[in-house]
């Protein structure tokens, strides 16, 4: 069995938690407008997972996914939050490119720019996360939001290859979060549509 010093020793080499969190997800990390600190479901989660392991935390923001996937290699996070998806693209880019068959996927480089095209090319049909479309279909009239889903972004957290006693304790950590009430929490806390915890 692990012990505490051991998984912290693992999880944290330099002595504080590195989190690499994505600012191209709002409902996982956004900026506070005041302060400018990170705030949301991915902040929460990695607080505490500090503070049960005596750790202090510190935030290493990326623009993107893929770049955060990219800086594993480099040593700069400890822990990051990414999509179950593998690529370097957005989750629902990947799974459209798999799965569309008679239609024509048109990219832009985030979410309001996808937006903007959407407008100014008159497009069929404008995909994203949830929460932020249902806050598109208010600006935009004569959209609608369809019933349903496409797919469903599953999200996890990573630790760099070979932190194996890491490994072991976040997911032991994460089922515990789930479990505890402490994600439904910090999920709720948002007020989102579309957001929920997986049964598993």
């Amino acid at each position: 069995m692990s012990t505490a010093s051991t998984i912290r020793s693992d999880l944290a080499p330099g002595g504080k938690l590195r989190a690499g969190i994505n600012y191209s997800n709002f409902v996982l990390v956004r900026k506070d407008p005041e302060s400018g600190e990170p705030q949301g479901i991915a902040v929460d989660v990695a607080r505490e997972a500090g503070r049960r392991l005596d750790l202090p935390v510190e935030f290493v923001p990326f623009e993107t996914a893929g770049r955060m996937a990219a800086a594993v290699n480099s040593g700069t996070w400890d822990i990051a939050f990414l999509a179950n998806e593998p690529g370097d693209k957005s989750a629902y880019d990947l799974f459209l490119s798999r799965e569309l068959k008679h239609a024509t996927i048109v990219r832009s480089p985030g979410m309001n720019a996808s937006c903007d095209l959407f407008v100014a090319q008159t497009l069929d049909a404008l995909a994203g996360i949830k929460p932020w479309l249902v806050m598109i279909t208010e600006k935009l009239p004569g959209s609608r939001l369809l019933d349903g889903h496409f797919m469903i972004v599953e999200q996890s957290i990573g630790v760099p290859r070979g932190r194996e006693s890491a490994a072991k304790y976040l997911r032991e950590f994460v089922q515990d979060v789930k479990t505890s009430g402490f994600l439904d929490q910090a999920i709720r806390s948002l007020n989102l549509p579309g957001i929920y915890i997986a049964a598993t």
